[in-house]
């Protein structure tokens, strides 16, 4: 690899949780594309992700995918080959300088081999609890390595940036991270993309996976109950997954409910627009939740379950009436009644203010730089 000497070199590693393919997948391509974006206004980009071919066709002005030459779709074996293909290509790193290392994620339980072959300093992300979410959500293998490769990818940090003060407390105390060694630098929202429609529809609308630890279940359940006296409103739901067909089959007013599958970034933003509000059930936490505060900045009445993530989204946006207990569709029911007399415009005017990407991608430019190797 040419060392080019007018721009510094970022060294971008994906988690193998968060290939292209998945954004294609999951619609969200986009919004990724825009960071990639970002990255590049001020860097050559290498992109490493788990993909099992070249996509470089799809990579914004700036940006080089790089993938390993022998893979498979095979799960398990595709990790694998993935984090050997991490360990040569950090011997290419080794021997170029002005560049450093932005790893996305802590489930890649090579990263500190990686970081001892390639000698480069590390900017590691830490903007949700995986080893927690995979214990809750799978169990098995995985489950029972989950904490220790945690351990591993934030030990490897340099510096740790987290999206929320409570993610923070854990690096400190449960990972011995010196509090020096972070900053928080919460979600991104593009708003440019993302903004109030002149006129709302009567519409609540959650986007996300169809996951039974989303817990968009209890949102049906609160809705069928919702639309016997406010008729007028319809419940759409955007995102795919394992969990379609039983929540299908929960609804009891089949006109009233829309399930939009896969949407890409752009309608996603579409949809928030016209929506009065959004609804956010996790029965499990977040990290800092993406969707959520894409629907801030889009104008909704944003309604999220007190989980950690969601709750302090609310709590710093003065919208806790908001917030309803987990796993309660009653008290989401509630809720949603708040919600129809409520003008909540601290939740837009606070996210306008602390997500927009300007800030949040000038705060992490200042760090990377610091850890240039010149």
């Amino acid at each position: 690899m040419k060392h080019d000497q007018s721009r510094p070199r970022l060294i971008l590693i994906q988690s193998t949780d968060a290939s292209m393919r998945e954004f294609l997948k999951m619609g969200i391509w986009d919004r990724q594309r825009f960071t990639l974006s970002q990255y590049a206004k001020d860097f050559k980009v290498y992109y490493y992700t788990c993909d099992n071919e070249c996509m470089q066709s799809l990579m914004p002005e700036g940006v080089s995918h790089r993938h390993a030459s022998i893979s498979t779709k095979m799960f398990g074996v595709m990790h694998i080959l993935y984090y050997l293909y991490l360990i040569l290509s950090a011997f290419k790193w080794k021997i170029s300088s002005f560049s450093v290392v932005r790893v996305i994620g802590v489930n890649i339980p090579v990263l500190s081999l990686v970081k001892a072959i390639s000698r480069k300093k590390f900017v590691v992300s830490y903007q949700y609890d995986w080893a927690i979410g995979v214990k809750k959500d799978y169990g098995g293998l995985k489950a029972l390595i989950s904490n220790t490769t945690q351990r591993v990818a934030i030990s490897t940090a340099d510096h740790l940036l987290c999206t929320m003060n409570w993610l923070r407390n854990i690096a400190i105390e449960s990972y011995k991270i010196k509090e020096e060694d972070i900053t928080i630098i919460p979600n991104y929202v593009n708003t440019k993309i993302f903004k109030p429609s002149s006129k709302k529809e009567k519409q609540i609308i959650y986007t996300g996976r169809l996951h039974w630890s989303k817990g968009v279940d209890l949102l049906i359940e609160a809705f069928n109950k919702f639309r016997k006296s406010n008729k007028e409103y319809r419940l759409v739901i955007l995102g795919v997954g394992d969990y379609l067909n039983t929540l299908k089959t929960k609804v009891e007013d089949k006109e009233a409910v829309f399930f939009a599958g896969s949407v890409p970034n752009n309608k996603v933003a579409e949809y928030l627009s016209k929506s009065e509000i959004f609804v956010l059930p996790s029965r499990h936490m977040e990290g800092h939740p993406k969707s959520l505060i894409e629907a801030m900045t889009s104008g909704c009445k944003c309604i999220a379950s007190d989980a950690p993530g969601n709750r302090e989204v609310l709590r710093e946006s003065k919208s806790e009436e908001l917030l309803f207990k987990v796993g309660d569709s009653s008290d989401l029911y509630e809720k949603l009644c708040v919600a129809l007399s409520s003008e909540n415009r601290s939740q837009y005017e606070f996210a306008i203010e602390n997500y927009n990407p300007t800030r949040c991608f000038n705060a992490e430019k200042e760090i990377l730089l610091n850890f240039i190797d010149r």
